[in-house]
């Protein structure tokens, strides 16, 4: 939608046949629109998670990566919420200041 931003938030054991074309997929989705306007955070979930599929997408889109293993999955929650955080931070694009210098 024009004029709204976009957050993906993808959780994934990381295990896929062409990781390649994720990375490709989000990186021209994301980075052929304005800046700011699409963001991928990627959760890698598990001990056994494609770590670099993880980290690449979330670069790819802009975004941040977070992992939980199997032992600390109940921290998932606070990395949840730290990502949300960020995904709502605001930014500024096309702004003027005027001051009636």
């Amino acid at each position: 939608s024009k004029g709204k931003k976009n957050r993906v938030f993808l959780l994934t054991d990381g295990q896929i046949s062409d990781r390649q074309r994720v990375i490709n997929l989000v990186k021209d989705k994301c980075q052929s629109s304005g800046k700011d306007e699409h963001k991928v955070f990627t959760f890698g979930i598990g001990n056994d998670c494609d770590k670099n599929l993880v980290e690449q997408v979330a670069l790819a889109g802009c975004g941040e990566h977070y992992f939980a293993t199997n032992d600390s999955l109940g921290v998932l929650k606070s990395k949840v919420i730290d990502a949300l955080a960020k995904a709502s931070e605001p930014s500024l694009s096309g702004c003027t200041f005027d001051f009636g210098v």
